[in-house]
């Protein structure tokens, strides 16, 4: 059993984006859920502003730190919705103070009126790991091609191997780190066990994977979103 969402996602011109020191990780991989929707729907892909999407977060929510929960970056998507990336950049440093212009805000707009869905298959809990039915779920997801976002505590030095992450002590890891999964396969150092392949905004434009093991211990939460 396997599934690499990763050759349509470059086919529509849907790149590999990094989010710098800043703590935006959930948001990014919303982004990136969001972009893959509305180009499985258009087969063709539009880039999406991270920033703006931050912002919107923030109004919705009320906070204002960088970055949120699955949840709150969600709530601000589906009142103010993103726009292109060219109206709104990602900065590398936060500004609290950053507000949108207009023509991004209208543009943004557009995009609340679309019928995107949210679908939780875990919702947070950082004292619980995965269940067999959160895994058969996942895969089952990205099998029907869906990616799915996935919030996880995440290994301070992370031990990569081969673009592989291999699972650390307990004491090691913190919450933690969000990514898309975007696929699924066999792992080449376990012959009885299976990699997730991820779309990380961390990883500075490498290939990156986490053993099935590994998220059974650590992920915290899962969604994925769906433009029917």
């Amino acid at each position: 059993m396997g599934v690499d969402l990763a050759p349509r996602m470059r086919a529509w011109g849907l790149p590999l984006k990094a989010q710098g020191p800043r703590g935006t990780c959930s948001v990014f991989a919303i982004v990136a859920a969001v972009e893959y929707a509305l180009a499985r729907r258009n087969a063709c892909g539009t880039t999406l502003s991270e920033q703006f999407l931050n912002w919107a977060t923030h109004e919705a929510s009320g906070e204002a730190g960088d970055g949120g929960f699955f949840s709150d970056i969600w709530a601000g998507f589906r009142a103010s919705g993103t726009c292109a990336v060219a109206l709104a950049p990602y900065s590398e440093t936060f500004d609290p103070g950053y507000r949108p212009g207009a023509e991004a805000i209208a543009q943004a707009a557009a995009l609340t009126n679309k019928p995107f869905a949210f679908h939780w298959i875990k919702e947070w809990d950082v004292e619980t790991g995965l269940t067999d039915e959160h895994v058969a779920a996942v895969e089952a997801c990205l099998l029907s091609g869906w990616p799915v976002c996935a919030g996880m505590r995440w290994p301070r030095q992370a031990p990569w191997r081969d673009g592989i992450l291999r699972a650390p002590d307990d004491a090691e890891v913190y919450d933690g780190h969000s990514v898309l999964v975007t696929g699924v396969g066999p792992d080449p150092a376990d012959p009885a066990g299976r990699l997730w392949w991820l779309k990380d905004s961390a990883a500075g434009g490498c290939a990156r994977a986490v053993p099935v093991s590994y998220a059974r211990r650590y992920v915290n939460d899962l969604a994925w979103v769906e433009l029917p």
